[in-house]
């Protein structure tokens, strides 16, 4: 007898025969056939829940495990997952377990099962039905919005987050409530919800957002968001008609307001400022507002613009502009009375200064090259005199330059040529006697005169060109006396000798001698 063990025989009908191989001495055979049938081994499915109840968007799984129940070995193949007799995932057995996870069952009780569908040698089973008990979630509602604070007119979104207990989709809808005035609705889409309005009134505003729930969620309200409404901003921008100006010229300066939030009515306050002095205001018109003014003194100026605001837009004040005022150029000519002169004769030369601005004023310093004459202030016509007595005969370079003052920059004239000639003078010869006695003492008085100076120096006598002697001249007058002229007629000449400001000049007379 020969035993052959094996378990390796495939499910169905098999026809086994035993052969004998025979010896030396005994013959082969061949056993009579038999029938060997192998039939699949039964087998047994559990399904249980990690967690039951549970709560919506919670994450459950379910573990199908499949033993065999006859014969030996350890099942294979696929299990299928149901929610009721909806298959919803089919799983491959590993080391006779499945699992199934999800996080989508709806609020309820869910009849969940596990088929085995068997494979080659373990037959199909199913488990019983597995009440998997599902409760809705909490929710958590939070609300934020967007800008806060906030201006008046200015859309305000406010944007309210709901959160599922875990992460289950939401539906529903978030009603925006101010106090227990619904402002607007909306549905979360992603667990957000959104509304946008305006304010028309300045002031904190508590809003809240109030989920309403779903059938997988419950309700909730958000904390208090206190949006703040306040005037709208504004931007006051500063411009200038010119800068550089000039020391009186007209200056426009335009402030222009405008806001976001729309146009600044008509008629609002600006006032305008040089540094921290106020110049004067002007009212918007159109969102602009003017100030004209003519009274910048020289130099640089940090001007600005402050608009007043309203109940409605925010004060502002503009960037510094910076505005350069300007001196005016000013022309100084000079003119002489006359010209030439004569020595001793008053010149009086008279300045005029003029400039594109106001009358100049100040003072004029009148040169001679490099000499100065005088000063003299300017009147009101921007004109001054300097009289001169003083130049001797010659050529001089006159100059008159102007000093400037607040509003008038300074300025010199060309020069002037001044040409002095000498004083003419014309003389007067008298005698104390005529005719006078031999021996008799004669004064011979010489008169010399100028238009334009009292004559200095000395004057010769002579008698028949002899040197009778010389005097000099006081007061316009030269006095000689003579007791020495002979008997009969003598020719007495009187000469003024001339100097480098004074011409010279001469007279004569008979004096005749009993």
């Amino acid at each position: 007898m020969a035993p052959y063990t094996t378990s390796s025989l495939a499910v169905g009908t098999h026809t086994v025969t035993a052969t004998y191989a025979g010896d030396a001495t005994y013959q082969s055979s061949t056993s009579r056939a038999i029938t060997q049938v192998v039939k699949v081994n039964t087998t047994s499915t559990t399904l249980s829940s990690s967690q039951n109840p549970s709560t919506y968007g919670q994450i459950v799984t379910f573990t199908a495990i499949v033993t065999a129940t006859s014969g030996s070995g350890t099942p294979t193949g696929q299990v299928v997952f149901k929610n009721g007799t909806t298959s919803v995932a089919e799983v491959a057995l590993v080391n006779g377990t499945a699992s199934y996870t999800t996080s989508t069952l709806g609020v309820g009780s869910a009849s969940m099962s596990a088929n085995y569908t068997g494979d080659a040698n373990f037959a199909a089973s199913n488990s019983a039905a597995l009440s998997q008990v599902v409760g809705q979630a909490t929710s958590s509602t939070t609300l934020t919005s967007s800008p806060n604070p906030a201006t008046l007119s200015q859309t305000v979104t406010f944007t309210a987050t709901v959160t599922a207990q875990y992460s289950g989709k939401l539906t529903g809808t978030v009603a925006f409530m101010q106090g227990s005035q619904t402002l607007g609705t909306a549905s979360p889409v992603n667990g957000k919800a959104t509304f946008a309005t305006t304010f028309s009134a300045t002031g904190t505003f508590p809003i809240k957002a109030v989920y309403s729930g779903d059938a997988n969620n419950v309700g909730s309200t958000s904390g208090v968001c206190d949006q703040v409404v306040g005037t709208n901003t504004t931007t006051t921008t500063l411009t200038s008609s010119g800068s550089p100006s000039s020391v009186g010229q007209a200056v426009t300066f335009t402030a222009t307001v405008t806001s976001t939030s729309g146009s600044i009515p008509n008629g609002e306050t600006v006032t305008f400022y040089d540094g921290a002095t106020e110049l004067g205001t002007g009212t918007t018109a159109s969102g602009a507002a003017q100030f004209i003014t003519s009274s910048l003194a020289a130099g640089g100026h940090s001007m600005t613009a402050a608009y007043s605001g309203d109940a409605s837009f925010q004060a502002s004040t503009s960037k510094i502009l910076s505005q350069v005022v300007n001196k005016n150029n000013t022309t100084t000519v000079v003119v002489p009375s006359v010209d030439p002169a004569a020595y001793g004769q008053p010149v009086t030369f008279t300045a005029t200064v003029t400039s594109a601005g106001p009358t100049p004023t100040g003072t004029v310093t009148f040169k001679n090259g490099g000499t100065t004459l005088g000063t003299a202030s300017l009147g009101s016509n921007g004109a001054t005199t300097f009289t001169s007595t003083t130049l001797g005969a010659g050529s001089y370079s006159i100059t008159a330059s102007y000093n400037g003052d607040t509003a008038s920059s300074t300025s010199a004239s060309t020069g002037l040529n001044q040409v002095v000639s000498q004083a003419t003078t014309t003389m007067v010869l008298v005698t104390s006697a005529d005719p006078s006695s031999l021996g008799e003492s004669v004064t011979f008085t010489a008169i010399v005169m100028s238009g334009t100076t009292v004559p200095t120096g000395t004057v010769t006598f002579t008698g028949n060109s002899t040197v009778l002697g010389t005097a000099s001249l006081v007061n316009g007058s030269a006095k000689l006396a003579i007791t020495t002229l002979a008997h009969g007629s003598t020719t007495v000449t009187a000469a003024y000798g001339a100097s480098a400001n004074v011409a010279g000049s001469m007279a004569s007379l008979v004096q005749v001698v009993n």
